[in-house]
């Protein structure tokens, strides 16, 4: 019999045991609003590259941890990197990444349920808390070892960038803001350091990396976008 498949997402704030009570407060609060934004599947018209559709709504389930069950077929690090994005560079999540199926019925919330798409993930969560990386994937079959590859390599350089250029970054392919709009939104009188900062070797490299996290993720054949900056 034929199991409908799903990727489960689990996240987990790190070091929130370091975070001072009135800023933890912060944190949860725009974490909740992040999720709420995210389980109104706001990129499900997108591109494939860019969509995701959330099957039972993510929720906190401890003060740390959340989970949600996206359709599969969904990019997890579109959905990943929306909420980290949401959240700013100052708070990190850790994630775990799984796919697989359930043995209980599909509910609302992604909680009380079952099955090889969360063991999948919890044992992700898991790796990447031994091994110290932001995110890990497993059950994508002999594609694993790959993924992760990209994962890890992806994370260093996101992590690695300035800060600022980080969040031009995010401005410009979660946000989808144009460059005259990310140069009002920040202030600048010109735009050219906003071209500095997307034609940087690493935030090249990072489009690279989640165009190709995405085609393995959908497992279709996509029209890649230019990963070339568009000067005028």
């Amino acid at each position: 019999m034929f199991r409908a498949m799903y990727i489960a997402v689990i996240g987990d704030i790190i070091g929130s045991r370091n975070i001072k009570i009135r800023e933890r407060s912060r944190v949860q609060r725009v974490l909740k609003r992040a999720l709420d934004e995210a389980n109104t599947n706001p990129f499900l018209q997108n591109d494939v590259v860019d969509r995701f559709k959330v099957e039972s709504e993510t929720i906190i389930t401890t003060g740390d941890e959340f989970q949600g069950l996206l359709e599969y077929g969904s990019n997890p690090l579109r959905f990943l990197r929306f909420i980290q994005t949401s959240l700013g560079g100052k708070t990190r999540i850790r994630w775990g990444i799984g796919k697989g199926g359930l043995v209980t019925g599909l509910k609302p919330e992604a909680v009380g349920m079952d099955g090889g798409s969360f063991y999948n993930a919890r044992d992700a969560l898991d790796e990447a808390k031994r091994e110290n990386f932001t995110c890990r994937a497993r059950g994508f079959s002999g594609l694993d070892g790959v993924v992760n590859v990209l994962l890890e390599n992806f994370f260093l350089l996101y992590w690695d960038v300035p800060p600022i250029y980080r969040k031009i970054y995010d401005l410009h392919y979660i946000k989808g803001k144009g460059v005259k709009d990310i140069q009002r939104e920040l202030g600048y009188s010109s735009n050219r350091y906003i071209y500095k900062a997307l034609s940087d070797p690493r935030s090249r490299q990072m489009v690279r990396d989640e165009l190709a996290l995405a085609d393995l993720f959908v497992y279709k054949d996509v029209n890649l976008p230019s990963i070339e900056p568009d000067f005028p």
